[in-house]
């Protein structure tokens, strides 16, 4: 550190930068200034433009479709959305075991070399005394793998988890003892430089930030006064002889737990957004593949009913990979007019056939006459006219809402489905396909 200047710029090395102004000026190098989190996970300064992920506000309703919110086990939580407050309070009851999880269907794809940034809003916990059999979370984890704050009988830590060992093992790194601030409002230049005291009970500003190539680094953070702040970091590259955890591509999860000795606690959940930072912040790679009908076409015999053509769901060994829907094609054998529709987890009669996509995350099914689809949210949809369309039509996709699995580890379903217009028995005969992005 450079206390005094003598405004000659050729003097300092390139890697530091001017803080300040006159001859009074600090000297702070790259990683003093990163400290600050004015960069990203591998040391870039954060002056590109962020690639959005995910964003999730809770103003309208709760977001059913991209949040699974369940009773985990045991009996006594509950989950209420506040549309004033735009958020939802998970709770637990006196003396009752059970854990109450709120988490994204989706897992984000991590895509090496970039950083990836996950901000969260929310509170920890309703109070801070008597929380003697009360664990909650929130971060960018699973059961398996992640990494997220955890307040563990009023104890708040920065934690990992990892199953590259075969069984899950939680690395706990306790406030008192974080590398960064610990935010306990002593005012200690070397533990708590910005004198901060964090309160558990009031709604937070939180990240966690991290690379991962098998290895790398990991930090958490809060923002203050719209600056992040990181309180810890820890470090794999040069000392770890394998993963620090099995995998990147992980759902945000908020959870809370009683042990069954606790008091009636609960947490808060609000706005969420995973951003991946770069250049470019990022870029569409993977595998393209078609699901298709092939040439055996599906018999929509009756007018207005809907029959599904082709059907994609993940793997259960695969469900953190990101599948992005990216063209369909249809076309209608017969002088039929049709709508199509794309439909994420209708309800397909006749109990189709999922076969194993080779080299995929997928699991896929053709349709067929007995294969009629109620239910289930379009993403997309449009109408093909056999006199304008000539009875087929292609169309690009758009849609953040993509594959993912439910909390017990049910993947969504995505149906390509057709509609014959009309009424009555016809004799319609269709194919189809769908184009995916697949990202591992």
């Amino acid at each position: 550190m450079i206390d005094k200047f003598n405004g000659n710029v050729g003097d300092l090395e390139r890697d530091k930068f001017i803080l300040g102004g006159n001859n009074d000026v600090r000297v702070k190098t790259l990683t003093e200034f990163g400290g600050a989190g004015t960069t990203d996970a591998f040391g870039k300064l954060r002056i590109s433009s962020p690639h959005t992920e995910f964003d999730a506000k809770q103003i309208f309703d709760n977001l059913p479709l991209l949040y699974d919110d369940v009773e985990e086990t045991g009996s006594g939580t509950s989950s209420t959305w506040s549309g004033d407050l735009a958020n939802t309070t998970l709770a637990v009851s006196l003396n009752t075991a059970g854990k109450r999880t709120r988490q994204t269907f989706r897992s984000f794809n991590y895509q090496p070399g970039k950083s990836q940034l996950i901000v969260m809003t929310g509170a920890f916990v309703s109070q801070t005394d008597n929380l003697t059999g009360i664990t909650t979370g929130i971060g960018l984890y699973n059961d398996d793998n992640g990494i997220f704050f955890e307040v563990e009988e009023g104890v708040l830590k920065a934690v990992i988890r990892s199953s590259t060992s075969g069984s899950v093992v939680n690395t706990k790194y306790s406030q008192a003892n974080w590398n960064g601030d610990t935010l306990d409002g002593s005012g200690d230049p070397d533990t708590n430089p910005s004198g901060i005291l964090l309160d558990l009970t009031k709604d937070q500003l939180m990240f966690v930030q991290f690379e991962w190539l098998g290895i790398g680094k990991v930090y958490w953070g809060f923002y203050f006064d719209g600056v992040p702040k990181i309180v810890h970091t820890a470090d794999h590259v040069n000392i770890n002889l394998g993963p620090y955890m099995t995998t990147p591509n992980l759902p945000i999860r908020y959870q809370i737990e009683n042990d069954g000795t606790g008091a009636a606690t609960s947490m808060r959940c609000a706005c969420q957004t995973v951003i991946s930072e770069g250049a470019a912040g990022h870029q569409d790679t993977g595998i393209v593949r078609t699901i298709s009908n092939g040439n055996t076409q599906v018999d929509a015999n009756v007018g207005g009913t809907v029959y599904a053509l082709v059907g994609v769901r993940l793997k259960s060994t695969h469900l953190g990979a990101t599948v992005r829907p990216i063209t369909v094609s249809v076309m209608a054998l017969t002088n039929d007019n049709i709508e199509w529709l794309l439909l994420i987890n209708p309800a397909v009669a006749g109990d189709p056939s999922y076969a194993n996509v080779t080299n995929s995350a997928l699991q896929s099914f053709n349709g067929a006459t007995a294969n009629t689809v109620t239910g289930g949210t379009a993403v997309a949809g449009g109408y093909i006219s056999a006199s304008k369309d000539g009875g087929a039509a292609s169309s690009e996709l758009e849609s953040e809402l993509v594959i993912g699995a439910s909390i017990a580890g049910v993947s969504d379903t995505l149906v390509l489905a057709a509609r014959p217009i009309g009424s009555g028995t016809l004799n319609a005969d269709i194919i189809g396909s769908l184009t995916v992005r697949e990202l591992a």
